[in-house]
């Protein structure tokens, strides 16, 4: 992060005396702008990107500022600099000033160069170079910047990234994401739940499994509920019912109050011709929550079946 820090360091030493009092090859600002006004400009700028005069002007240093060609279009980042300019003032002259309010370059650099989402950046860094390296980036940027507004580091984030990984057969990365999450946030109810389901689902052990789903339930129950009760499904479409159902009844007993989770443990209980055990679990359901309309209609075709 250079930017405001940059141009601290500028009035600490007295470069301003270096920057012309008159300015050639104005595009944007006013011709007959004050010196006061442009480097006021130019600090915003640099502070929203998070560099320094010599991303986008011609010099050599960073401590002097004696043999600068600021008039010079020679950088291709001062000609995109000018059409993000541009841009900005045009949505500012229309689309915003109709709704009285304005955009900056801070709104999307956040103070670094390029406005890309941590996700993005962790999925080029890995498809480019791997997963070690995806990490490496993360534990690098999340030292500099957390506290920042310049990523959003929430567990949800490297969470996202890890089911990206995943919808590419890549379980092994979105695993040692998973972990990651789980050593940043370690009481984050889904990286419980997701490093949890990992080891069921490779390892076939629910014994291994388990205490990461008690940890997740106790931390954000609803959350926990709603995830255990797609893996049960999930299990179920590898041929894995019986786990299924499994994770299911401890779904009931773990959260009691949740009736999706009687409904679908009704379910599986049906498939595998328990009956009598799939009645009580969908009135179960019903008790809980009365509207819940697929509870009742399995329930009627099932007492249908049963009685004569």
């Amino acid at each position: 992060m250079l930017g405001s820090r940059y141009f601290a360091l500028l009035a600490a030493i007295g470069l301003f005396a270096q920057i012309p009092d008159k300015f050639e090859n104005l595009e944007i600002y006013p011709k007959d702008i004050s010196r006061r006004q442009l480097v006021g400009a130019m600090r915003n700028i640099a502070g929203a990107l998070g560099v320094g005069c010599k991303h986008c002007h011609v010099g050599e240093s960073v401590m002097t500022l004696d043999n600068y060609d600021f008039a010079s279009d020679e950088k291709e980042t001062k000609k995109t600099a000018r059409e993000m300019m541009r841009m900005v003032n045009e949505l500012n002259d229309g689309f915003f000033k109709e709704r009285q309010s304005s955009i900056s370059c801070d709104t999307c650099h956040h103070g670094v160069k390029q406005p890309r989402s941590l996700i993005n950046v962790m999925m080029d860094t890995i498809s480019d170079k791997g997963i070690e390296a995806g990490i490496a980036e993360y534990r690098d940027l999340h030292a500099s910047l957390y506290g920042s507004d310049s990523y959003d580091f929430r567990a949800a984030t490297l969470s996202n990234v890890a089911r990206r990984l995943a919808n590419q057969q890549k379980q092994e990365e979105a695993f040692q994401l998973h972990q990651l999450n789980l050593e940043m946030y370690p009481n984050d109810a889904l990286s419980l739940f997701n490093v949890g389901s990992h080891l069921l689902v490779s390892e076939k052990d629910m014994s291994v499994a388990h205490p990461y789903f008690l940890k997740a339930v106790a931390h954000d129950s609803l959350t926990a509920a709603n995830s255990l009760n797609r893996l049960a499904y999930y299990l179920s479409s590898l041929d894995r019912t019986g786990e299924g159902l499994h994770i299911l009844k401890l779904l009931t007993v773990l959260v009691p109050d949740y009736a999706n989770g009687f409904d679908s443990y009704g379910e599986f209980l049906a498939k595998e011709g328990r009956i009598v055990e799939s009645i009580a679990a969908y009135e179960r359901a019903l008790q809980i929550d009365s509207s819940l309309i697929s509870a009742s209609e399995a329930l009627l075709k099932l007492k249908s079946v049963k009685e004569p």
